[in-house]
């Protein structure tokens, strides 16, 4: 009878312990979790492989990479600092391309700082190889489009960049379904759309981009 009483005893000691364990962990008051913003950025060619990290030690250890397409995206710290570490990226042929190896210590126009807000999605632009903002000089070994002018450039420039943008977004809504992003992305597609839309028309897109 002792025995069974000393078993007894102990079976609820080791009940309540786990009993109390599974309360403490339950209870246990979480890590802040940072905010966050959904960054995407563009190019005219096709990137093999892209990484971000943030800098800034005050805020949350973050990073990026991207493979395999002629955009690139991520959740990212709000106020953070991102630092281009490494990309490459093709042209048009597949022949030709461009590395930057360029660690913590080199800044690169890849490079991006973000805004401290919450909840929202920030594009980044449209790239050149080196991070540099495209500009109609991309078209310069094109056979079809290096002698247009400049004019029909630069309204092919941003046709190109809105037809790259629209890929990635909805590679985002994809990735983000059902998530917080979804309605935002929705909302971002449909701007997408309709300055596609004005563009084809000739209308001026104003500062709606």
């Amino acid at each position: 009878m002792k025995k069974l009483l000393t078993f007894v005893l102990a079976l609820s000691m080791v009940a309540s312990t786990c009993l109390y364990a599974q309360a403490v962990k339950k209870n246990k008051p979480k890590a802040d979790e940072p905010e966050t913003l959904l960054v995407y950025g563009c190019t005219p060619w096709w990137i093999e492989y892209i990484s971000f990290i943030q800098t800034d030690t005050k805020l949350a250890p973050s990073f990026i990479r991207y493979d395999d397409e002629d955009y690139y995206y991520g959740e990212a710290v709000s106020g953070g600092s991102y630092k281009c570490t490494f990309s490459r990226v093709f042209n048009h042929d597949n022949k030709t391309h461009y590395y930057n190896y360029c660690g913590l210590g080199l800044p690169t126009e890849f490079d991006f700082v973000l805004p401290k807000e919450k909840g929202k999605i920030i594009y980044l632009g449209f790239k050149n190889y080196d991070g540099a903002e495209a500009t109609e000089e991309i078209y310069k070994n094109t056979l079809l489009k290096r002698n247009k002018s400049p004019e029909k450039k630069a309204k092919l420039l941003k046709e190109d960049e809105l037809e790259v943008r629209k890929k990635a977004v909805k590679s985002m809504l994809r990735k983000y379904r059902k998530t917080k992003w979804e309605p935002l992305l929705k909302e971002e597609l449909e701007k997408i759309e309709n300055l596609q839309k004005k563009l084809k028309k000739g209308e001026d897109l104003g500062d709606e981009e």
